[in-house]
């Protein structure tokens, strides 16, 4: 038995599983959270949110753990469209104030100090960067390249679209 027998195999870690689980963790508490709106408004006829992107969560959970790359590239466009939807409140909130917002994550807070728009609004920038970053590694693009597509006669991709990202 040689040295390198010896050694423990390294096995590359599965961006697409890991990100798959992380979006469904994230519809099924979405879900919960409709569920919950409802239950409370039904006891307490306090206000009613219907947040339905725990359905983008769902989709993107199922179809990242199949590798699709086209769910890879939507992912990652969706996550940079919150990230800049995120920073672009903040610039409006510096410029025009934020006297008329309201915060809400269990409770709600009007009119928020800004420093708890920022604590929120960290909290979803983390939410929306880890799948990006890890999805954008080169380790995720070996995992999702091709996978879903056909091939042509040469073996080459079929044409549906490589996507750069």
């Amino acid at each position: 038995m040689t040295q390198a027998d010896d050694q423990p195999v390294s096995r590359p870690r599965d961006i697409a599983k890991f990100v798959s689980i992380y979006f469904w963790v994230l519809g099924y508490l979405g879900l919960a959270s409709l569920i919950i709106s409802l239950v409370m408004f039904m006891l307490t006829q306090s206000a009613l949110w219907f947040d339905f992107s725990f359905i983008i969560y769902l989709w993107a959970g199922s179809e990242l753990g199949r590798r699709n790359l086209k769910a890879r590239v939507w992912t990652i466009r969706l996550c940079i469209v919150v990230i800049c939807l995120i920073v672009l409140m903040h610039v409006l909130g510096v410029f025009f104030g934020n006297s008329e917002w309201r915060v809400s994550i269990g409770v709600d807070i009007e009119s928020p100090e800004y420093w708890q728009v920022l604590v929120v609004s960290a909290l979803l920038l983390m939410l929306a960067t880890i799948p990006l970053v890890l999805l954008l590694t080169p380790a995720a693009r070996r995992q999702f390249e091709y996978e879903g597509f056909d091939r042509d006669e040469h073996g080459r991709h079929g044409g549906k679209a490589r996507e750069s990202l």
